[in-house]
């Protein structure tokens, strides 16, 4: 069910797209998983997805329900998808289906949509593995099928539709990882060509497939080891396809693949084009006369008949295009396209130039105008008219007429919201707040069931939400710096306040923030400096008494470490000690309240190649606390006891991952963890981690998590694929182990019938599950009537019997042998 949430213009800062482009959001990243020389963490969690697809697959076929069972009963729950439905996040790339008629849409986050082009029947194809970004190919099989080829870590796979699991593509049996550019599809797909190469170092290669996708093969290497420096192009209409390798600073080879043969010819050895010493290589055929264009290093906009013997300047391209390069329409010859933060249009072949709209009107207009950063253009034809679609860090748009007018298609239940941070107001847990990946802050009211939609309050990036001031104020912040403060966030799109941190230093794309307890409506930022320094400090961030906004710059500079201040915690028992830790791994404890801090390593293993994400506090226990991060040439995941004077791993089941965020529940019965692998818990009985998707919830990275304890939630807000809650309908704790359930089953074991007798009067529902959680048996029970259950087909193996009425849960289990 979806529900409308009223509407209130967007606040929009215009120079917020500009200060971010600045900034090294990839480099981030990189740091954030961190990890010593020669491992390649996106090789890891690649493994480990394909590892659960495989191991859950049949569970995926045979599931009746969503009830999630961890260790043997200790927790059960479900998931439910909250949304947004209306705000989408990023989509890379788009393919179509014309057997089906279908419009295909890979998510930033890896995650493959299909729907009708008219915007209103989007579902998701594949959440259990994670695609690239930019590999997505559809065509027909041999037998007349639609085959869909994508790529994980640069390896294609293949599914056909009627088949429904992915298959790995053979002539990779010694390959794990690749780097990718340019896949084409000719010859309606029987013809699938794209460069790649094992490691930034190795020679460029180009693979190539004659069976639609089931079997690549390398078929050429070539001598550049840059894939900026080539790159492939074809004609649509005629098949003919095309490479440029460049040579030199002003010299390029250009190649064409010649059908018949199998084999590519050189055409021309020495194109003189001048793409410059660090200039991305492009190319384009025109689908009308096989013309070549392509823009050098001055972004002059060339075009030659001859194979690039000579070239003709046609304009000056008014920004440099972004890695798809330009568009031209097949449909509308006269009609190009070109990528970069906002999108621009030729009606004369290229000859002059104009912008599609600025990003900053899409706020006004969001359902035809085209949101900031255009990732791919592509043009389809379903056997009745030809359209263009914009994929975009806002979803998709669509164009009927090349071009000239836009329809947004990701504004219903197209759900890949990006989000690095997910918070339930303290004060009212029906609003929702959400810092996203270009769809700034959202907001909604929870009606506790299905998903909804969300209001942008403020456009752009923001992450580390956080409440103040018992809980009316919120605050979250922008790349590099910039912080907000609402003073009720649930009645206005407007911040009251905002400090801008102006370091030199912005090494932490997204700094994080914490409520301050020295002062009810402020916060503690892990920021660099005051006046453009060059240091790590904390910022205390104070809302003074007249509504004010103060900034105090702590004294210890974290730069010491080598690194930059990357996280905060406050002991809960003691406010005077304070935790910090920086993206070198180093861990820093004050007991007097910043007026200095000593380094504390003691068990910290390999903590040079930890990025320190986040630390967690007890509430229960001053000495516990929890320190987490980076964990590919180490632990991801640190516990100490003695309130960080020494720490030991508690990585038991956990994979070499990176943890984004961590939250114990009331009890302290187990600690929930948001990872770049997925959602994961640790239950402190049984000493190690479980997984908490088991190919229910999405195979997405996680970024937040929070827990809402009236309600026995755990929030979990993921980068592609929205907001996600675990709701716990059985928690068994040690408290709660002493309770005895008030009904018995016997025999036990049992081979043949169960029976169930309760020792005081009950009346409510059974229900009976195997060890993957799959429901077996459902059923009203009644304590006064005959409860002879038949289990004799049920595998040998444990299950557990979950009583539920007006009161809440009961649990009981038993043995089938």
């Amino acid at each position: 069910m979806t529900h409308l949430q009223p509407t209130e213009s967007t606040y929009v800062k215009e120079d917020m797209e500009e200060v971010k482009e600045k900034l090294n959001k990839k480099q981030w990243l990189n740091n954030l998983h961190k990890c010593a020389p020669g491992t390649n963490w996106k090789s890891i969690e690649a493994e480990t997805a394909l590892n659960k697809y495989y191991n859950q697959y049949t569970r995926l076929e045979s599931k009746s329900n969503d009830v999630i069972n961890i260790a043997d009963g200790t927790l059960i729950g479900q998931w439910h998808e909250r949304g947004s439905n209306n705000l989408a996040g990023s989509i890379t790339h788009t393919a179509f289906d014309n057997l089906n008629n279908k419009l295909y849409a890979l998510s930033s986050g890896g995650s493959l949509w299909k729907g009708s082009i008219d915007g209103l029947s989007w579902e998701v194809v594949n959440q259990e593995l994670r695609f690239d970004n930019r590999f997505l190919i559809i065509t027909e099989n041999n037998i007349g099928e639609s085959r869909i080829i994508a790529a994980i870590n640069g390896i294609p796979y293949y599914m056909d539709i009627s088949e429904g699991q992915w298959v790995k593509s053979f002539g990779f049996t010694n390959i794990n990882s690749l780097l990718t550019k340019s896949p084409i599809k000719i010859n309606n797909g029987d013809d699938i060509f794209y460069l790649a190469q094992e490691s930034e170092n190795d020679n460029i290669s180009l693979y190539h497939s004659s069976n639609y996708g089931m079997s690549f093969f390398n078929i050429r290497n070539f001598n550049t080891t840059h894939l900026r420096e080539i790159t492939l192009a074809a004609n649509v209409s005629t098949s003919d396809l095309f490479i440029i390798e460049q040579s030199s600073n002003v010299r390029s080879k250009i190649y064409q693949w010649e059908d018949v043969s199998q084999k590519l010819d050189l055409v021309n050895a020495n194109s003189t084009i001048d793409f410059g010493f660090l200039g991305e290589v492009n190319l384009n055929v025109h689908p009308s006369n096989n013309d070549l264009m392509a823009f050098n290093k001055n972004n002059k906009l060339l075009k030659s008949s001859n194979f690039g013997e000579t070239w003709t300047t046609l304009s000056t391209l008014p920004v440099t295009p972004w890695q798809d390069g330009l568009f031209i329409s097949q449909y509308y010859p006269s009609k190009i396209l070109m990528p970069n933060v906002e999108a621009y249009r030729s009606h004369n072949s290229g000859l002059s130039w104009e912008k599609v709209n600025d990003w900053i009107e899409y706020y006004d207009n969001p359902s035809v105008k085209l949101h900031a950063d255009i990732m791919h253009i592509a043009e389809y034809h379903n056997g009745q008219t030809s359209f263009i679609v914009v994929a975009n860090h806002g979803g998709l748009s669509i164009s009927y007429d090349g071009g000239q007018n836009f329809s947004n298609i990701g504004m219903n239940n197209l759900n890949v919201s990006q989000y690095y941070s997910v918070k339930t107001y303290p004060r009212d847990s029906r609003y929702i707040f959400a810092g996203s990946q270009d769809q700034g802050i959202q907001r909604t009211i929870d009606f506790g069931e299905g998903t909804s939609n969300f209001t942008q309050m403020f456009s752009g990036d923001f992450g580390h939400i956080q409440f103040t001031n018992n809980g009316i104020s919120m605050w979250t912040v922008f790349p590099g710096g910039l912080v907000l403060h609402y003073d009720d966030p649930t009645k206005s799109n407007f911040p009251n306040n905002s400090y801008f941190l102006e370091s030199i230093n912005n090494d932490v794309w997204l700094p994080p923030i914490i409520p301050s307890p020295y002062h009810q409506n402020s916060v503690l930022l892990a920021g660099g400096g005051f006046q453009q320094s060059i240091g790590s400090h904390i910022i205390e961030l104070k809302i003074e008494d007249l509504g004010n906004m103060n900034a105090y710059q702590w004294p210890f500079d974290f730069s010491v470490s080598g690194g930059t201040l990357s996280s905060l915690a406050v002991n809960n028992f003691n406010d005077n000690i304070v935790y910090a830790a920086t993206s070198t791994g180093k861990f820093y404890v004050t007991k007097n309240r910043g007026e200095s801090f000593e380094e504390k390593m003691n068990g910290l293993t390999g903590s040079h190649y930890l990025y320190g994400n986040k630390i967690l506090c007890s509430q229960k226990n001053s000495q516990l606390l929890f320190f987490g991060g980076s964990g590919y040439s180490n632990s991801p995941i640190f516990k100490s006891i003695n309130g960080g004077e020494s720490f030991v791993s508690i990585q038991q089941n956990l994979p070499p991952t990176t943890i984004h965020d961590l939250v114990m529940d009331p009890d302290e019965d187990f600690l929930f963890a948001a990872t770049e692998a997925g959602p994961y818990v640790f239950i402190f009985e049984e000493d190690k981690w479980f997984e908490l998707d088991k190919g229910i919830a999405p195979n997405q990275t996680y970024w937040s998590v929070e827990y809402i304890d009236k309600q026995d939630i755990v929030r979990f807000g993921t980068y592609g694929r929205g907001i996600w809650d675990f709701n716990l309908t059985h928690i068994s704790s040690n408290a709660a182990m002493s309770d005895k359930p008030q009904f018995s089953t016997f025999p036990n074991p049992v081979s043949d019938y169960v029976n169930i007798k309760s020792s005081s009067r009950l009346n409510g529902k059974l229900t009976i599950y195997n060890h993957f959680g799959v429901a077996l048996y459902s059923g009203k029970y009644n304590s006064k009537s005959d409860n002879k259950i038949d289990v004799s087909n049920f595998p040998i193996g444990i299950y557990y019997i979950i009583f539920e009425d007006q009161k809440g849960f009961q649990t009981n289990n038993f043995i089938k042998i």
